[in-house]
């Protein structure tokens, strides 16, 4: 019975774990926006602030998962695993908010995505590729999370960013490393908020950096190897010339 088991789980399609994925991002994201009512010992633990500050980072991983669903749909490699971590961090952060059906619900689909694992194997064409798919909706995220976010905890700045204008330019100095600092946080949660934005921004950066220095390297090397083709080819044109 229990080989049973795994042996569906290994040949469950893709397409429905990409959903399941998909489904438990939207759950997270809800989960996140509602502010759900928190209980339990752990709560009691926490303050308010980071409380607040775990909904924040609940929606991040909800919104990246919408992204992954595609790339688990495709069967790429690169998505398989970044499944896998945002569905331990998923479970981390129910935890923490004691939701039940969230961590129960992060833990079916972990096991179902990490036993399906020889599935994806593929790499999407470049216009395709969920890494390219993935920044885009990361930049454009950490911009709305920033700016909305900033909105919110307003009155805990000073001055305090009191529309969104106001908002954005802080989003962008922050993420950008720029820092007037003629915006400063004056209390905890601003703090933290302002720290969540600043480790955001700076890793979406170096993943830009990367993944654009991977885009050249291999770029230039089927260049080399194009090159290489075509002269082997002249080369060999050349000496059937001479023979002739």
């Amino acid at each position: 019975m229990i080989l049973g088991i795994k042996r569906r789980i290994k040949n469950m399609n893709s397409t429905v774990v990409a959903i399941l994925v998909l489904l438990l991002g939207i759950f997270n994201i809800i989960v996140s926006i509602l502010a759900l009512q928190t209980r339990g010992l752990v709560l009691q633990l926490l303050t308010h602030e980071i409380v607040q500050f775990l909904g924040f980072s609940q929606l991040v991983v909800g919104w990246i998962m919408t992204v992954i669903s595609y790339g688990l749909h495709r069967k790429d490699r690169f998505a398989w695993q970044a499944a896998l971590i945002l569905l331990l961090v998923s479970v981390v952060l129910n935890g923490l908010q004691v939701n039940i059906f969230g961590i129960v619900f992060s833990i079916i689909i972990f096991v179902l995505v990490y036993a399906s694992g020889q599935k994806y194997r593929l790499h999407l064409p470049f216009f395709l590729d969920i890494k390219y798919i993935a920044l885009a909706w990361a930049i454009v995220f950490v911009i709305l999370y920033g700016t909305v976010g900033s909105f919110f905890y307003g009155s805990e700045f000073t001055p305090p960013i009191d529309n969104y204008i106001k908002a954005f330019y802080y989003t962008v100095t922050i993420i950008t490393t720029v820092g007037f600092g003629d915006i400063l946080p004056a209390s905890d949660v601003a703090r933290l908020f302002t720290a969540s934005l600043v480790i955001v921004g700076v890793s979406i950066f170096l993943v830009f950096t990367v993944i654009l220095a991977q885009s050249l390297v291999s770029r230039l090397e089927y260049l080399s190897e194009k090159t290489k083709k075509k002269k082997s080819r002249t080369k060999v044109l050349s000496d059937e010339m001479k023979k002739v």
